[in-house]
């Protein structure tokens, strides 16, 4: 059975993994952002970054696990390991979503055609710091600041819903050009994915500090 402080010691270990996974993901998504303005280096080094977050998902995935088996965890400590499952869930498929958005940068910068890619730029730079943001209130546990990123930017909506129409409307006057259009749609698409994972981030980490049960994402 594992000493009081050692475990404690595990749980900073485990929220410190959580923070560095946080980092990665939202250095991943700065660099995806960077392939949109045709960085080739940007999107090599957002797909290295990638096996690395992996590595450290495996090493969160092992410490809970071992945090459990070893001790009698009270009720804070379990939704804290919940907590750090769900958020780490979370961060990996935003450094997914990351990877998918460097491809596709490097593809719509190749194409060399007049689309709203500044736009698309302007979007995915509110939901870096989105992302960001979110993972400042998981560091620094604070919950008032959770509350306020778990809510969804109504701007930011508003900016998701425009460029739709822009691109739709592109596709339907430039039709051979449509293939362009449909990538840039799955760019935003993936974008708006990533705004409901730093949601949900948010929310997990209310329900570490308060209990409360997390609102369902519609």
């Amino acid at each position: 059975m594992i000493e009081y402080w050692q475990c404690d010691r595990k749980a900073e270990r485990i929220h410190q993994l959580v923070v560095e996974m946080g980092d990665q993901a939202a250095g991943m998504l700065s660099g995806a952002l960077k392939c949109l303005a045709g960085s080739d280096q940007a999107a090599a080094a957002v797909l290295r970054a990638g096996a690395e977050t992996n590595d450290i998902h495996q090493m969160i995935l092992a410490d809970c696990a071992h945090y459990v088996a070893g001790t009698s965890p009270i009720v804070k400590d379990l939704r804290f390991i919940v907590t750090s499952l769900q958020i780490s869930t979370d961060l990996e498929r935003i450094a997914d979503q990351a990877v998918e958005v460097a491809l596709a940068g490097r593809q719509l910068a190749a194409a060399a055609v007049d689309w709203p890619i500044a736009s698309l730029k302007d979007l995915g730079g509110q939901v870096e710091q989105r992302v960001r943001d979110t993972l400042h209130a998981f560091a620094a546990e604070n919950v008032s600041l959770a509350r306020q990123y778990s809510r969804v930017d109504s701007r930011m909506e508003t900016v998701y819903r425009h460029l739709m129409e822009v691109v739709t409307h592109g596709i339907c006057e430039h039709p051979e050009q449509a293939h362009v259009g449909v990538r840039i749609i799955e760019v935003i698409q993936t974008l708006n994915h990533i705004v409901h994972h730093a949601l949900s981030i948010a929310r997990w980490v209310v329900v570490t500090e308060t209990g409360e049960r997390p609102r369902r994402l519609h």
